[in-house]
């Protein structure tokens, strides 16, 4: 359990909800010059509509965020601390997490009309909303891994300035003179 690693990982997932969250990422996305490509590619999906909101979704938009943000520090506190490569499969497995449950949680706030999913049930709609947060943590997962890394390995190298040197070991007086005979000559 590490702190440290949680806290990368909330400051990790607030950087990456800016940086996709963003106005000229949401219009070049669904109305800018690559809209035609982006449509069906990793970048359509991977965008926050969160400045162009119809208003019967922001309450549910903030809820999401806030709750990826939060999800992501709590895993990542969790994951960090290890080795170095678990730590960053970790903080990866962590953003996933967070980005599909936070998802999962918005379908469930948003008004089935406003969303245009219509489910039977809580269950089917928490599993159909909740598959749009898989590919953003799949392919930005790894910002938060790296942030996760850089906090374990942060704590490792302060562990190891912190502690104690090793205890001096005292070889005794030197000898004064040869402890060996002198050796007998040598037969010819």
């Amino acid at each position: 359990m590490s702190i440290k690693s949680g806290l990368y990982a909330g400051v990790a997932t607030i950087i990456v909800v800016l940086a996709l969250g963003n106005q000229w990422s949401y219009e070049n996305a669904v109305s800018g010059t690559f809209a035609g490509q982006t449509r069906n590619t990793i970048s359509f999906y991977l965008r926050f509509e969160v400045w162009n909101l119809n208003p019967d979704l922001r309450a549910a938009a903030v809820v999401r965020l806030i709750l990826l943000v939060v999800l992501t520090a709590l895993l990542g506190v969790f994951v960090g601390g290890g080795r170095p490569a678990a730590a960053f499969i970790g903080g990866w497995t962590s953003f996933l997490a967070a980005s599909v449950v936070s998802a999962g949680v918005y379908g469930l706030v948003a008004d089935e009309e406003t969303l245009g999913v219509a489910a039977p049930d809580t269950v089917d709609t928490f599993t159909r909303v909740s598959a749009v947060g898989a590919p953003l943590g799949i392919f930005v997962g790894w910002v938060v891994g790296l942030a996760v890394l850089r906090a374990t390995l942060d704590e490792r190298q302060e562990a190891e300035e912190a502690a104690p040197a090793p205890p001096a070991v005292d070889p005794g007086p030197a000898p004064t003179a040869d402890p060996l005979p002198p050796a007998a000559p040598a037969p010819h």
